[in-house]
């Protein structure tokens, strides 16, 4: 009798114990835990490896929350593209000249604007601490062209003294040659002469974030993209132009959460 009555009591509390295991359990509230935030907004700058020293790339991008790991996210980006063999330079034979680069047709500007997803691989407490995500997006690449003006030299009269009037006059590798340029003209000229070129673009990247507080965004980004429009992009007169353009790129952004 004693065994049977051991037996039930042992019983009585498996049976409990066996059924609260199986229960899915909420963890504790603890005091520094993260909270969620359905929606964040950062912006910031860029350099990518087809980048000039200046300026950098411009980033803005707004995200919505989906799951506890995961976020639908819109952005816009603007960059410019350096030629392959694009090197500015001031002009060895003009005392004084401005700095250009030689051979460049076009400066070419990228106007970016897509999708994607956020996805968190470890996260990090309301306080401290870095939280590790990747991401992927893609969308539209508009493309703009705007041919380059430069600053001629002119012979005027060339006795007792050479004499020259400065020009400005659209870059043609065919009739300006390096000792007849005195230097880059002002970005306005050939403004009106923009062209269009329509592309798209594919973007993946790691995202490191590090904010002092709950609602804070600071990020380092840093992944690699691919534009491609549909005909080669005139960038430089003496060099293989291409319709595609692959980069790696780092970014730092600032924002916040609500």
């Amino acid at each position: 009798m004693k065994k049977y009555f051991g037996f039930v009591f042992v019983l009585s509390l498996a049976v409990p114990l066996i059924a609260l295991a199986q229960e899915p359990q909420t963890p504790p509230m603890e005091e520094d835990q993260t909270m969620l935030y359905n929606y964040e907004a950062s912006g910031g700058f860029f350099y990518h490896s087809s980048s000039p020293a200046f300026p950098p790339g411009l980033i803005y991008r707004k995200s919505k929350r989906v799951t506890g790991y995961k976020k639908k996210f819109y952005e816009i980006e603007f960059l410019t593209i350096k030629g392959s063999k694009e090197i500015k330079l001031p002009n060895p034979y003009v005392e004084n000249g401005k700095p250009y680069s030689f051979g460049k047709l076009n400066t070419f500007l990228i106007f970016r604007g897509g999708v994607g997803m956020q996805h968190t691989l470890f996260g990090r407490n309301q306080h401290s601490g870095v939280e590790v995500r990747y991401l992927y997006s893609g969308g539209f690449s508009a493309g703009i062209t705007k041919p380059i003006y430069l600053e001629i030299l002119k012979l005027v009269q060339s006795t007792p003294f050479p004499e020259y009037n400065i020009v400005v006059e659209r870059y043609d590798p065919e009739i300006h040659h390096p000792e007849d340029i005195y230097g880059r003209a002002a970005f306005t000229y050939g403004l009106s002469e923009m062209k269009f070129h329509p592309g798209a673009y594919g973007k993946f990247a790691l995202s490191f974030e590090y904010g002092n507080g709950s609602t804070d965004v600071k990020t380092i980004e840093a992944g690699i993209v691919a534009d491609y429009f549909g005909k080669e992009i005139p960038i430089m007169a003496f060099a293989d132009n291409k319709s595609y353009f692959i980069n790696l790129y780092v970014a730092l952004t600032w924002g916040g959460k609500w």
